[in-house]
């Protein structure tokens, strides 16, 4: 990453943020996540998608043609560190149930 960076243009506006601009930045827990992500199965996730579709068809009554529902999730941790002292530890877990 240091070789990719040494090709680059200089540029005098490219630059870290200065500290003082995240001094006492909160680490508390916003809680984003699931305790029980983990234990989400693949059937689980099969139910989510037919229940949706039931009700869009329930909702829909004879005025639908079709329907398709799915169910997307990605759970991932991110660290983030940079030269002069900033250090961000990100959770995260998406979960979608969409109707199509």
């Amino acid at each position: 990453m240091v070789d990719n960076a040494k090709i680059m243009e200089e540029d005098p506006f490219r630059t870290l943020p200065d500290p003082k601009y995240y001094e006492g930045i909160s680490t508390a827990d916003l809680q984003l996540n699931d305790p029980d992500y983990g234990q989400l199965t693949p059937e689980n996730r099969h139910m989510m998608a037919k229940t949706v579709e039931e009700i869009c068809l329930q909702k829909g009554g004879n005025k639908v043609i079709s329907v398709e529902a799915g169910e997307y999730d990605e759970s991932y941790e991110e660290l983030v560190k940079t030269s002069n002292g900033l250090k961000v530890l990100l959770k995260a877990l998406i979960s979608r149930q969409v109707p199509q």
